[in-house]
């Protein structure tokens, strides 16, 4: 797991949180001018059999100077019962979720330091348990919602942005971002990208530190999008992060500019 900590340069301690108090900050991070990132969770699609575990295994491609999360989730509770929660690449454990009554959990995280924390990778987060009481398909089973607890991200500054949920293969036609090719790549290199229909979407490049290199506005069209990003529009080398945003999928992947 490749995680990079960056310290918080407010004096609010995020270790004092608890389960749905994040939301005393709204009005502080409501008056910063700047937006969080939207934080997009993942999760993968199951056809579950009555009796059986699913075991939901929430990931992020996009987890960049993440410094809280707070949300609510609602399910099915005639088909899932609720069994408990599996730690993963951040510090996530039973006492960042509450089961307030059958079908709705309350989640509620944020850094034991009191930093933003940057998980460049696509493990699992956390993990959620359930035991299906009944044949069910858990895309249709389970959403992330505002019900009990708003929504929201928090980043290092305290700005704000939304969370949501997206069941991968949910759907026949996806959202997807491709590794650019060639990568590593000395000239140019090729970006590929999947939309399910027609859209506008917007492809940012940033280096290791955050500073946005490069943003590219596209009319994408249903299918695969391809932009071709050159060297000389980027102005650096190394280790890079290039990031799409199109309705409310974003994704994020590496690549490496040679000298």
């Amino acid at each position: 797991v490749e995680t990079v900590k960056v310290n918080n340069p407010g004096e609010v301690k995020w270790d004092a949180i608890k389960i749905g108090q994040l939301d005393c900050y709204n009005n502080l991070a409501g008056s910063n001018t700047r937006s969080a990132n939207n934080l997009v969770l993942t999760a993968d699609a199951a056809n579950v059999a009555s009796g059986e575990t699913y075991k939901m295994a929430v990931k992020a491609t996009n987890f960049t100077d993440v410094a809280g999360f707070q949300y609510t989730i609602t399910y099915d509770d005639s088909k899932l019962e609720y069994i408990g929660v599996e730690g993963g690449s951040i510090n996530f454990n039973g006492s960042n979720v509450a089961n307030i009554h059958s079908g709705v959990l309350t989640t509620s995280w944020n850094d034991v330091n009191g930093e933003s924390v940057t998980v460049r990778n696509e493990s699992a987060l956390f993990t959620l348990v359930f035991r299906a009481k009944a044949d069910v398909d858990v895309s249709k089973a389970i959403a992330l919602n505002s019900d009990v607890t708003t929504a929201e991200v928090y980043n290092g500054a305290l700005a704000t942005g939304s969370v949501s949920l997206r069941f991968a293969g949910a759907d026949a036609a996806e959202f997807a971002l491709g590794q650019n090719t060639p990568n590593p790549f000395k000239s140019e290199t090729a970006i590929s990208f999947t939309l399910p229909t027609a859209m506008d979407a917007t492809l940012s490049i940033y280096n290791v530190d955050g500073k946005v290199l490069k943003i590219i506005n596209v009319s994408g069209e249903k299918g695969v999008n391809t932009v071709t990003v050159t060297k000389d529009e980027l102005n650096a080398t190394g280790v890079m992060y290039y990031q799409l945003d199109a309705a409310d999928f974003t994704a994020t992947k590496r690549m490496i500019l040679m000298d």
